[in-house]
């Protein structure tokens, strides 16, 4: 990226661990600007401040992101500290072991809520904002969106539907 091109800005999901994290570690190697968002305030604080520290512009927006008006602010939260969004990146994932038969509703609810709306929250939240920077979206699946997986049924279910979403967000702005 070239001084005169403004620099790009990346909000990530499940950012304060995990994939998530490594994620983050790598566009700001690359010198995109990041908003970390993760219900993990703690960690979310830390992985800011070693992303800071290493020289990458970064900002945190600790959030439960199984509720819609919490994926809605940290989309608000990323142009009000950038004035752009260029990437959305939703890496978050929730997943509890547990026989079929014995998954809990509020478990099942929150698993998808998590993993397939809150992505879809987000997409809806960030699309204008993408259309104008002509960013895009990831959204991080598993082979369980593809196969049968023992034990994670609502998480294989989840994955899939976000499977689903990415395909059909695809098709809805392949011109764009």
């Amino acid at each position: 990226m070239n001084d005169a091109s403004p620099q790009r800005v990346a909000l990530i999901t499940g950012a304060a661990r995990g994939l998530g994290k490594a994620i983050a570690e790598v566009l700001a190697r690359q010198g995109v600007a990041l908003m970390l968002v993760d219900v993990l305030a703690e960690r979310l604080e830390q992985t800011r401040v070693e992303i800071e520290a290493a020289g990458t512009r970064c900002a945190a927006f600790p959030a439960d992101i199984s509720q819609r008006a919490n994926c809605v602010a940290a989309v608000e939260a990323a142009l009000v500290a950038y004035g752009r969004l260029d990437v959305l990146i939703n890496a978050a994932g929730l997943m509890r072991f547990n026989h079929a038969v014995d998954v809990p509703e509020d478990e099942f609810w929150r698993v998808m809520q998590v993993n397939a709306a809150a992505p879809f929250w987000f997409a809806q939240a960030a699309i204008p904002h993408l259309l104008e920077s002509h960013g895009n979206i990831v959204n991080v699946l598993s082979q369980s969106a593809l196969i049968g997986t023992a034990y994670i049924v609502p998480y294989s279910m989840s994955k899939a539907a976000l499977m689903q979403l990415t395909k059909s967000l695809a098709l809805e702005y392949a011109d764009k």
